[in-house]
């Protein structure tokens, strides 16, 4: 296993210039011109990082992105609310910089007492962010002495800001980062038996190779959501008018049906439309008509793979089990996310949509680890190498 560079590998950090890449990208939406943040889960998860800094008297520069601004103007995506907000948490005032050009962002920095709060604005406001530019990496590590990478949510963006500016600067993972990049690979190395995977959603492309890897390493391996009709289809086997990736049919086949450590539904819910639907049925999986549109997993497959995740002592979970955001298609999320609540000491989910059903249903405090990663989180546990983090181990 290598070995992350943390945060306690550096013995002095008083006075010290720390830039902090955390993930700020909360939900919003806006009403009557003004932005409103749904949720704060992800400013709450890096308070404990920020408060070790003040403690250890650095002077802390915080970089994050929201959204996909088109460009600079797009003010709903500023990171102001953000900053507003982080300041009613941690009952201090930040340092809120609009333009990381500006000409006095060094002065303003120099001036920054130890242990209080910078933050810039939208790192995606700039062009050269996303492109990983070498140049704007450099300048932003000219910002700081040290490197903390303590967004695990984007580790799997070679962006300038989460892996160039590690070129340039001495980095280490902060505590956040650590802590996910622990847990999770305890999964990968060690995990506790049974095992059972869980993933759902809507694309097979982008959770075949994850696919592939818990059938190596997990003793079950459960596959619910849209996802499923790619998977079924590719094997000839009728789903209606549901949504498919034929681009990956043939690597789908080369997954058998009857793979030993593989549960599938037996039955679905089925419908004649997903906005307005007037028939809604429960079929068994090889009884799908021409123009029905699979929106769930049936009672039966709920009941057979709830009891899996009951017996399992490590339960890893991605991805709703439908389209669980209209009630009458939630169930089988509902029943899946209930089952891994009983068995919550066990269990850890990511993923936006699945964090969203088992909090919808109060049932977060029950889970033993939530991941702020979504595509991270599949990424790393597929094996990939994460840009974000490759240069922080020893």
């Amino acid at each position: 296993m290598k070995t992350l560079k943390t945060v306690n590998s550096i013995k002095n950090w008083t006075g010290k210039r720390v830039i902090i890449r955390e993930d700020f990208n909360v939900p919003i939406k806006v009403k009557e011109g003004k932005v409103e943040i749904l949720d704060d889960e992800r400013l709450l998860a890096a308070v404990p990082t920020i408060k070790w800094f003040k403690k250890q008297k650095a002077r802390i520069i915080l970089i994050s992105h929201l959204g996909r601004p088109e460009s600079s103007h797009d003010h709903f995506l500023s990171l102001y609310p953000i900053v507003r907000r982080l300041e009613k948490i941690l009952k201090e005032k930040i340092d809120f910089v609009y333009d990381v050009f500006e000409m006095e962002i060094k002065e303003r920095i120099d001036k920054l007492p130890a242990g209080k709060i910078m933050m810039i604005e939208n790192i995606r406001f700039f062009s050269e962010e996303e492109a990983d530019d070498p140049k704007f990496s450099k300048y932003l590590a000219g910002l700081g002495d040290y490197f903390v990478m303590d967004a695990f949510a984007t580790a799997h963006r070679d962006d300038a800001s989460t892996e160039g500016i590690s070129h340039f600067l001495p980095s280490v993972a902060g505590p956040l980062l650590e802590k996910e990049v622990t847990v999770l690979s305890s999964i990968i190395e060690k995990p506790k038996r049974p095992f059972v995977a869980i993933l759902g959603g809507a694309k097979i492309s982008t959770k075949l190779g994850l696919v592939k890897k818990m059938l190596e390493i997990a003793d079950k391996v459960i596959l619910g959501g849209a996802l499923t009709n790619t998977f079924f289809a590719a094997h000839g086997i009728q789903v209606g008018a549901s949504k498919i990736e034929k681009d990956f049919f043939e690597q789908a086949s080369q997954i058998p049906l009857n793979h030993p450590k593989l549960l599938l539904p037996v039955d679905a819910v089925a419908a004649d439309s997903l906005e307005n639907p007037k028939i809604i049925s429960v079929k068994k999986v090889d009884n799908i008509g021409s123009s029905d549109i699979i929106t769930d997993i049936g009672p039966k497959t709920a009941e057979i793979f709830a009891s899996e995740i009951l017996k399992a002592k490590q339960i890893v979970w991605n991805g709703p089990m439908g389209f669980y955001e209209n009630q009458e298609f939630g169930k089988g999320t509902k029943a899946i996310a209930q089952a891994v609540a009983k068995n919550g000491k066990n269990a850890i989910i990511g993923g936006g949509e699945t964090i969203d059903a088992v909090r919808d249903l109060k049932l977060d405090s029950k889970i033993a680890f939530i991941s702020t990663g979504g595509g991270a989180m599949l990424e790393f546990l597929e094996g990939k190498e994460l840009p974000g983090i490759n240069n922080l181990y020893k």
